[in-house]
């Protein structure tokens, strides 16, 4: 996740306040508690680059659903 950060740090510089990000997330399997400091500092950073847009492309039947 670390890594991911740092490489989304670079390619983000390189772009124009407006992008539009698209994140294809259907082969993910495995989500952990301890990614979420990262998850919110690249999300942060990308709101504080102007993306305008972002773009979740998932595999329905690997949803979560709460129970609650």
């Amino acid at each position: 996740m670390d890594n991911l950060y740092t490489d989304i740090r670079f390619c983000v510089a390189d772009l124009r306040p407006g992008f539009k990000l698209i994140t294809d997330l259907s082969d993910c399997t495995l989500l952990s508690l301890r990614g979420l400091p990262t998850f919110n500092k690249r999300a942060n950073h990308l709101i504080s680059n102007k993306v305008a847009k972002v773009i979740r492309i998932i595999d329905i039947r690997k949803k979560v659903v709460s129970n609650s």
